[in-house]
């Protein structure tokens, strides 16, 4: 039979190896917890959301600007007109001259631009074309024209992607600053010739840097696609536009 002193010394033990395990499962959890923290913040952060506004917004000839806030902040990001005048004395514009065209509102807001016939033109997107950041834009705050027609009846030039199209449904692409970081998005025109013009809805991505594909509404970007994507160049983009 142990004597009194075994017996103490026998109940001591497991009470201070308990209160090791004890501390040591704290510590772990309060580590695991951490982590967890962690990896659900870069979650959240990594995760990329569209946001879509469906939208009937008019672009009315000679009806002054039309203003287009993609994130519905309050602030104007980007500013429409459509212009129509006849000019019969002042050549080159000879019997008439019509342009429909878009700016970047604040500084280093931009749209998706090409060349045509040495103006700066909106490229018109189709459905699935990435916007992200290796694609052409213009200089940040410039006008850039959708369409551009003028001349006589007998004798009209046109410029830009929209300006000889009957009717017309495409997107153009753009960045804009939220907050001081820099998100890309798209807007859908419908035209009628160019006296017609509706915004028809427009959408954004609200991970900063991340890309967002035209016609896209919801759901997280795709960023394989991203990765194995070759960069369309301001000359494929002409050379598109021009077959369209």
């Amino acid at each position: 039979m142990p004597d009194r002193k075994s017996i103490t010394q026998t109940t001591k033990s497991p009470a201070k190896l308990n209160t090791k395990f004890n501390e040591r499962l704290i510590s772990y959890a309060v580590a695991a917890g951490a982590t967890a923290a962690t990896a659900l913040s870069l979650g959240q952060t990594s995760m990329a959301e569209i946001v879509y506004t469906p939208a009937n917004i008019q672009i009315t000839q000679n009806g002054g600007l039309v203003s287009l806030d993609l994130n519905g902040d309050g602030i104007t990001d980007f500013l429409f007109s459509n212009f129509f005048s006849r000019a019969v004395r002042h050549p080159p514009l000879g019997d008439f001259t019509a342009f429909l065209s878009v700016m970047g509102e604040q500084p280093a807001n931009a749209i998706g631009a090409i060349e045509s016939k040495n103006e700066l033109c909106a490229g018109a997107l189709v459905p699935g074309d990435r916007i992200w950041q290796k694609s052409p834009f213009g200089p940040p705050k410039s006008r850039v024209l959708l369409g551009l027609s003028g001349g006589s009846a007998g004798s009209t030039q046109v410029f830009c992607p929209w300006g000889g199209q009957t009717t017309r449904d495409a997107y153009i692409g753009v960045k804009f600053i939220i907050s001081g970081q820099l998100h890309f998005g798209w807007a859908r025109i419908h035209t009628v010739g160019l006296a017609n013009a509706t915004i028809t809805g427009y959408a954004y991505e609200t991970v900063a840097g991340k890309g967002i594909d035209t016609g896209k509404t919801s759901g997280p970007y795709d960023y394989s696609n991203q990765m194995d994507s070759k960069p369309r160049t301001l000359g494929e983009l002409a050379r598109g536009a021009a077959s369209r």
